[in-house]
């Protein structure tokens, strides 16, 4: 017999064996019952309420019970999820951001919606990803721009593969989505000589994809941020002093002209 098999099958008779006990358990205590009031019209009502409430009983554990384990491992998944986050945005994120509205044109809309305040509680954030959702960015097919990108995600290519291998990231739909248009970009060009980036038709397309992922990346930003504020108040103040330190200078237009 393999060590699994006879595990699940010492694990099985132990199942049985507690069963037995406790049905044992149950008509020992019938009998004390009886014996002590000899009534037994009064038992037998008795069992058939407690017959008739089993299945209140079964709809409270499978149901309510579960669904609120269920509720609990989700939010557990998704602190863990935060912790990598954090990770992610140091590594590659915020580098990845900076590329990505380098190529934006209405930075000014962008900048309303994505400038996150300490005071902001649930109802801003969720705000401010229905605005980011809303938000049409205008991508410029600029060569040099979408050259440096995607070196950047060709350069960072097993960052990106290590991500697939988390089995968290999949059970949320803007990570996923973000991490597929990282291989969508990267095809886009795997097989395309230098020449065919400057085509018109790829660049306007690259730069549509662009803005899709600038926006995935924001969305997944706004919520690390709503949970690190609610896990870690001063580590969000932290984050929040970065963030709108680099925001505001990558909007200003004279910022190079004046250093």
């Amino acid at each position: 017999m393999r060590p699994h098999h006879a595990a699940s099958y010492f694990n099985l008779a132990e199942k049985a064996v507690i069963a037995l006990g406790l049905l044992g358990l149950s008509l020992l205590l019938y009998g004390v019952t009886y014996w002590l009031f000899g009534d037994l019209p009064l038992m037998q009502k008795y069992f058939m309420l407690h017959l008739a409430f089993l299945p209140v009983h079964a709809l409270v554990l499978t149901v309510i019970l579960e669904e609120l384990l269920s509720f609990r491992e989700r939010i557990s998944r998704r602190r863990r999820l935060n912790t990598y986050l954090g990770v992610f945005f140091r590594r590659m994120g915020i580098d990845l951001y900076l590329r990505l509205v380098g190529l934006l044109d209405n930075r000014e809309e962008l900048e309303g919606i994505i400038l996150v305040q300490p005071h902001w509680h649930h109802r801003d954030f969720r705000a401010a990803r229905r605005r980011l959702t809303q938000f049409e960015p205008q991508m410029r097919p600029d060569p040099q721009g979408m050259r440096e990108l995607l070196e950047f995600l060709a350069g960072n290519d097993s960052e990106i593969l290590e991500m697939t291998r988390n089995p968290y990231l999949w059970e949320f739909d803007n990570f996923y989505r973000m991490v597929v248009a990282f291989f969508h970009f990267l095809e886009q060009t795997r097989f395309r000589d230098e020449p065919a980036l400057t085509s018109p038709w790829l660049l306007g397309h690259l730069a549509q994809e662009a803005g899709k992922t600038l926006q995935m990346l924001l969305l997944i930003w706004l919520g690390y941020l709503e949970q690190l504020k609610k896990d870690h108040p001063i580590l969000f103040r932290s984050q929040l002093g970065v963030h709108n330190t680099v925001v505001p200078i990558l909007l200003d237009e004279d910022w190079d002209e004046r250093n």
